[in-house]
């Protein structure tokens, strides 16, 4: 049988800590119940946090917690909402597939005009919907730049650096598309 790690902001178990002992007690629905068959072969390590303060945890155990958390961590489990991205994920894939390739499409053609600029000095390779570029500082700053695309109903941020992102997406409609080239085009 394989071993199974679970990672979550809960435990399975409500811990209750009197005279200095900590004893545990199933947690009954949600995640808890959810995993039970799963957990309860003793074939897995859950790792979570229970809410307890630093002044609740016994000294002992301190080391141990602190493993655990930051292999939390490592796993994603500091991320408090991601229920609601994987959702967002899901649907996607469930809707949106098909779709995705009209955003690669857009985001190759802003990279061709891109490279045709002549104060553009680097246009990373485009695989997906985002498009990752850089000015030439010289030629042009990204302040200047970015207040010729806000002039024009454009807007897009900076990564420091001279360095600008752009990420094509479902709510991106061909016409923004159609003024978005033309505004670069002007620009150049």
């Amino acid at each position: 049988m394989s071993k199974t790690i679970i990672i979550s902001n809960r435990l399975p178990v409500q811990l209750r800590i009197s005279n200095g002992d900590i004893t545990a007690i199933p947690s009954v629905g949600g995640l808890a119940t959810g995993m039970k068959s799963v957990h309860s072969g003793g074939e897995s390590l859950w790792i979570g946090w229970s809410g307890l303060t630093d002044e609740d945890i016994p000294e002992a155990l301190e080391d141990d917690i602190d493993k655990a958390l930051r292999i939390r961590k490592i796993f994603g489990g500091g991320m408090r909402q991601s229920g609601f991205l994987a959702a967002a994920g899901i649907y996607a894939l469930e809707n949106n597939v098909e779709r995705l390739a009209e955003d690669h499409k857009k985001a190759q053609e802003i990279g061709e005009m891109l490279q045709s600029l002549n104060f553009i000095k680097k246009v990373e390779p485009i695989e997906t919907n985002i498009i990752i570029f850089e000015i030439d500082e010289a030629k042009m700053s990204s302040e200047a730049f970015l207040e010729q695309l806000s002039k024009n109903q454009v807007s897009i941020i900076g990564m420091g650096q001279g360095k600008l992102r752009i990420v094509t997406h479902l709510d991106y409609t061909d016409a923004m598309h159609q003024h978005f080239l033309k505004v670069l085009k002007s620009i150049g």
